[in-house]
């Protein structure tokens, strides 16, 4: 059984927005998925891509699922730990090759990207 099959209809349960992954690949090739940002698959179509073969599971960000992600990449200046000291440190992050990805609750911040010298901070 795929990991999409094995977890997305208790995520959808839930009140996420998921969406099916190619195997062993993190972006989304599905057309279109961008729109599960702002709205959640309906069961009909959650059936439809439970169907398909050997999918791997993604959580799409936004108002859809109440989430979003804070990209801390290169740590310039420190501002990472000056950042974390007002907004807090998430309990459920990834660790990257440049840094980390903390999750926190959606409340309509829109997508920003913070740059020091050409490299990338944060990225919301």
């Amino acid at each position: 059984m795929s990991p999409f099959a094995q977890i997305a209809l208790t995520l959808w349960e839930c009140g996420y927005s998921i969406v099916p992954l190619e195997p062993g690949d993190k972006a989304i090739k599905l057309p279109g998925w961008q729109r599960y940002c702002k709205e959640r698959a309906n069961r009909e179509t959650l059936d439809m891509w439970l169907d398909w073969p050997e999918r791997n599971i993604g959580l799409a960000l936004g108002p859809a699922s109440g989430v979003i992600a804070l990209d801390f990449d290169y740590n310039r200046d420190c501002k990472h730990a000056k950042i974390l000291k007002i907004i807090g440190d998430s309990p459920v992050k990834k660790r990257g090759a440049k840094g980390h990805t903390g999750f926190y609750r959606f409340s309509n911040q829109r997508s920003v990207k913070y740059s020091i010298g050409g490299d990338s901070v944060l990225e919301v």
